[in-house]
């Protein structure tokens, strides 16, 4: 009778430890904080495209909008306050004058008069040289991110200029929808990167599109036998070749949790418009990392394993990003250092 309630026991025990064992793997590590109030994030409107940009995309242009004649143009007719030759004055240029011969001279400014006298008049003509420094030039780049899946290349998707409420961007079907970024190509640059990002109808508090520490991460590195993940989200600027970055973020903003950031991370190809992610870990090197949509967060992220990843948070999209180009600009080095989204 004792070994049989013994072994009623150790079955007991055995079936609830396996049963803890399945709730841990089933509870694992979660993707995004739970139980936090969120802080609400500040987005630009969904920005409206030019016709130009529209066509190029494809698009119908849009409706034209009509005015008022009275905002054109005011009915011409004479002024309504006269003025007299008595109320302007003219100002000429400063002259030099010498008599040549003994008398009177008069030499008044924009006027001669004289009285048995000759007066001869110089003005200094010589030509100005200025000079100036070549200034460095650079080309904006601006455009739109589109995805495809890399297991179903026939559907496309964009990049949603509305991030998620813990600041993290995902995806739209609607290319008007679509988030509008800029990239700055200097003289000094590199022609594939990497650059930052500026969203133009993104987050405005964090107007760049960086990689954000995730939030159960075990450390600031990502590797090839890690599950650790970077969100795609709102961010400060970062230089090119800086090691994760302390400060706010838009993931920081919204759930209170402090995670460091890098937004120099974006290479594209020239030649494909192909965008890639190149993080760099806090020891200097730079790891492979895959673009990755998960669903259940509706948010974009970079992680060096993808199985790893989904083992620990469920399924998740392997991504391709193409940069697809609406307007170029020349701007000065001076102004694109300090660009500012609209």
């Amino acid at each position: 009778m004792r070994a049989a309630y013994l072994t009623l026991v150790v079955a007991f025990f055995v079936t609830n430890v396996a049963a803890a064992s399945v709730a841990l793997r089933r509870h694992g590590p979660s993707f995004n904080p739970t139980n936090v109030h969120l802080r609400r994030l500040l987005q630009h409107p969904p920005h409206a495209l030019t016709n130009a940009q529209r066509v190029s995309r494809g698009l119908a242009p849009a409706r034209p909008i009509l005015r008022s004649d009275k905002r054109l143009a005011r009915r011409a007719g004479p002024s309504q306050t006269p003025t007299s030759s008595s109320d302007t004055t003219t100002v000429a240029p400063t002259t030099s004058s010498s008599s040549s011969s003994s008398g009177s001279s008069t030499t008044t400014p924009g006027l001669s008069s004289s009285s048995g006298t000759t007066t001869t008049t110089s003005t200094d003509t010589s030509p100005t040289t200025t000079s100036t420094t070549p200034t460095a030039t650079c080309t904006a780049h601006v455009g739109t991110l589109k995805l495809t899946s890399v297991d179903d290349t026939e559907s496309t998707f964009w990049v949603n200029s509305q991030a998620t409420p813990f600041g993290e961007y995902g995806y739209t079907t609607e290319q008007s929808e679509a988030l509008q970024v800029q990239y700055t190509l200097c003289d000094s640059d590199s022609s594939t990167g990497p650059f930052n990002l500026l969203a133009i109808n993104g987050l405005t508090t964090y107007p760049y599109v960086g990689a954000i520490i995730g939030f159960a991460d075990t450390s600031d590195n990502l590797a090839s036998s890690s599950y650790n993940y970077l969100y795609i989200g709102g961010t400060h600027k970062s230089d090119p070749g800086a090691l994760p970055q302390s400060g706010a973020t838009a993931f920081s903003a919204a759930s209170g949790t402090q995670k460091d950031y890098e937004s120099s991370i974006w290479l594209i190809d020239p030649t494909t418009s192909e965008v890639t992610a190149q993080w760099i870990n806090t020891d200097g090197s730079k790891p492979t990392v895959y673009l990755i949509y998960v669903p259940s967060s509706g948010a974009l992220a970079l992680t060096g394993n993808v199985n790893d990843f989904t083992s620990h948070f469920g399924g998740a999209t392997e991504v391709t990003l193409m940069f697809e180009e609406a307007s170029t600009s020349l701007v000065a080095a001076t102004a694109a250092a300090t660009v500012t989204p609209i």
